[in-house]
């Protein structure tokens, strides 16, 4: 199978630029933090991190609470908790 990418080009690139690796540092920083919930809700980027899976929301929609959740998400969440008889449910934060 033909490779587009060479990681071991991509490794090499990454530690011959000083730039590029400090930033990539920062990202993944970044990312820990998002990860372990670092920020609390008075930082600015807590308003783009979806509460149900702590991931940065790319299509963020608001619940009738007024709270926001990424569209994907809460429809998967949605979708995992209607019974048979059609009852709809409230979102996951207001439980």
């Amino acid at each position: 199978m033909l490779s587009l990418v060479d990681n071991g080009a991509i490794e090499e690139f990454v530690a011959s630029n000083e730039k590029v690796r400090l930033r990539l540092k920062q990202l993944q920083m970044l990312q820990r933090q998002i990860n372990v919930g670092a920020f609390g809700s008075g930082d600015p980027i807590h308003n783009y991190i979806c509460p149900i899976n702590r991931s940065l929301m790319m299509d963020p929609v608001t619940a009738e609470d007024g709270r926001n959740y990424d569209r994907r998400n809460i429809e998967m969440w949605i979708a995992s908790r209607q019974d048979a008889s059609g009852n709809g449910v409230i979102s996951p934060i207001s439980r």
